[in-house]
């Protein structure tokens, strides 16, 4: 497994992407807002390279997410399915899921249970059997 870390330690959002054989995790930790999308952004862009595996946002240490954040979700949800690359956000906190059920996009993205191989092979992406 690989694992990458945004290097700015003053900023309120860290992200790390981690690459397993069967997923690329990107983990933000902090908070997301329009001050510190762009590292998230980073990390996603960066993990579009391998629509093999499953891009995984692992939601858990995320503390506060705006507008902002939900546009970049969604982007990354499209981009995926349009690359073919499954999509999911894990271990989702309730004041984000609060943030995604408000805005009716909670349904927008599968949400897995654990990121064992299993669960994750068993991701596809869109209109795909």
């Amino acid at each position: 497994m690989t694992h990458d870390e945004t290097p700015d330690p003053g900023s309120p959002l860290r992200v790390t992407r981690s690459q397993s054989d069967y997923a690329t995790v990107i983990a933000p930790v902090g908070e997301i807002d329009i001050s510190t999308i762009g590292l998230l952004n980073v990390e996603i862009a960066a993990a579009t390279g391998t629509p093999e595996r499953p891009l995984v946002v692992d939601l858990e240490g995320v503390s506060f997410m705006d507008s902002t954040g939900l546009r970049t979700l969604v982007e990354a949800a499209n981009g995926a399915a349009r690359r073919a690359q499954a999509f999911a956000v894990f271990r989702v906190p309730p004041a984000v899921r609060r943030v995604l059920q408000i805005t009716k996009l909670e349904a927008h993205f599968h949400e897995v249970a654990d990121l064992e191989p299993a669960t994750l092979t068993a991701i596809r992406p869109p209109d795909t059997p």
